[in-house]
């Protein structure tokens, strides 16, 4: 049976422009701890907040919904092999998802993980799925278990155990901890589609770690499961004279998002790091999946941002923005997050940074172009706000040299018409009467072109999804493999004439 789409079309909204500014415009979503909120671009405004059990984990979804991690009592249970006394701090019960208003729509249970104790953070990937961490007694010992689970099949569709490629002096071995119950202490995980790598972070063996998400769960078990790259100890893995650059703890591995600024780079938070004095630093490196002539994994630099207050070990985060900037949460420093301009340079210090956020959440924040964020936030197509950003920012999309051009004939043999009576809107402050509403199957439906438009569409973080000139008066565009969430259209007649539109794909 085909997987519905439903599409939402509002009118009058903005296009994220993706060029380097000083500060981003954008809504900042705080999450870790001591807080769940979204914020407005001039920090004045809490747009909305939500009451969760101290999430270690909070994530804002693309479709405007909050998934977190419910606090737990338990101090460790064993998985894949029984009871055990294999713990991990910030151990979490169940994965839940809540509405705009607060209501709880999804949950998922550690059971539904496949036992063990889930901890730290959970990630929602570009595929509508949730990567989770699990610690567990695996072949008899502790060790940790990574798990995506699928929302809509409603079950666990892949898993990675540390415990199936350990081993001492190799480059693509993990080396236990000290610590016999809980060696790893893995604190974050995410998927890059792109590359289908995933790469994770371990505080207890001071290394970032990237494998192959490629294979299945059982060939993940064998050498193809083993390490592709990593940073942070080189003497992990027998290397003596490298560059430590994580020491005690290391946080928040992320991918940067496919058409950022630096695809495909990973960031990583070092809460202490030898290589800059002893410092708490964020960090962004490109890796070389190669090994320089003393066995090293090789990498770049592309940024570390520093800050001398702060060199708490336990949390801490850093993320990537849409325009090239970075926001780096010190917990040390009063749980400050400084966002630092990306045409500074690669070594900043917090001196530097163009925007700070108090009170932020312990283990980070992420920040929305506001034209999303007010979208996600169900403000009415008619806000002020959204309108004024629209008319400085929307028109600074232009030609790409990635665009395509789709012909009459090979356009008109791919259209179908559909229809449907239902409605559905992102919140209830929205006014429903901005709403055009069809129906169809991993689709969307361009119709009433004039002939040689230009059509770009960008999801919430400002990616390009699709740049083309449309030949044909009707065009469908397959979205099977787009993220659910919401999804700018910008269509530029040949008269200079321009449209604007925005879609809720759901899958």
């Amino acid at each position: 049976m085909p997987i519905a789409t439903r599409l939402i079309a509002i009118t009058l909204t903005c296009f994220v422009a993706n060029s380097l500014a000083a500060k981003a415009d954008a809504l900042t979503f705080i999450y870790g701890g001591r807080e769940t909120k979204l914020i407005s671009n001039d920090n004045s405004t809490t747009i909305q907040t939500w009451s969760v059990s101290s999430p270690y984990s909070a994530s804002m979804s693309d479709s405007g919904t909050v998934w977190y991690t419910t606090s737990s009592t338990t101090g460790g249970m064993g998985g894949g092999g029984g009871s055990s006394s294999c713990n991990q701090g910030a151990a979490w019960g169940n994965i839940v998802e809540l509405d705009w208003n607060g209501n709880t729509i999804r949950t998922i249970t550690t059971a539904q993980l496949g036992g063990g104790t889930p901890h730290h953070a959970i990630t929602l990937t570009d595929k509508g799925t949730v990567l989770a961490i699990v610690a567990e007694t695996y072949n008899g010992t502790c060790g940790e278990r990574l798990v995506e689970f699928d929302p809509q099949q409603n079950k666990v569709i892949w898993a990675w155990h540390t415990n199936d490629h350990e081993g001492s002096n190799s480059a693509t071995k993990l080396k236990r901890g000290s610590s016999s119950n809980d060696p790893y202490h893995v604190n974050n995980v995410d998927l890059d589609t792109s590359s289908n790598r995933i790469v994770f972070s371990s505080h207890n063996v001071q290394e970032v770690f990237v494998i192959n998400h490629a294979i299945d769960s059982t060939t993940a078990k064998g050498t193809a499961g083993d390490i592709l790259w990593r940073i942070g100890k080189p003497s992990n893995y027998g290397v003596s004279g490298g560059t430590q650059y994580a020491d005690q703890a290391v946080h928040s591995a992320r991918w940067v998002k496919p058409s950022y600024p630096g695809a495909g780079n990973i960031i990583f938070y070092a809460n202490i790091s030898p290589a800059n004095s002893n410092y708490a630093t964020g960090y962004e490196v490109t890796p070389t999946y190669s090994l320089s002539s003393s066995g090293e994994w090789q990498y770049k630099i592309v940024f570390s941002g520093t800050n001398s207050k702060s060199s708490f070990t336990n949390s801490g985060g850093i993320d990537k923005i849409f325009n090239g900037n970075w926001v780096v949460t010190y917990s040390n420093d009063d749980y400050t997050a400084y966002e630092f301009d990306a045409s500074v340079g690669t070594t900043q210090t917090k001196a530097s940074s163009v925007a700070t956020w108090t009170s932020a959440g312990q283990n980070g924040l992420h920040r929305y172009p506001v034209c999303g964020g007010r979208l996600l936030a169900g403000v009415n197509a008619n806000d002020a706000e959204a309108i004024a950003l629209y008319n400085a920012m929307a028109c600074a999309n232009s030609s790409s040299s990635s665009e395509i051009v789709v012909s009459s004939s090979s356009s008109s043999s791919e259209i179908e018409s559909s229809s449907s009576s239902d409605i559905s809107a992102i919140s209830p402050m929205v006014n429903k009467s901005n709403f055009q509403f069809n129906a169809n199957h991993n689709q969307i439906y361009l119709n009433d072109l004039i002939p040689n438009s230009r059509v770009s569409i960008a999801d919430i973080h400002g990616t390009i999804k699709f740049n083309g000139i449309i030949q044909a008066s009707e065009y469908k565009l397959n979205t099977a493999s787009w993220a659910t969430g919401v999804y700018f259209i910008n269509i530029t007649q040949p008269n200079k004439t321009i449209n604007h539109h925005t879609v809720m794909v759901i899958h």
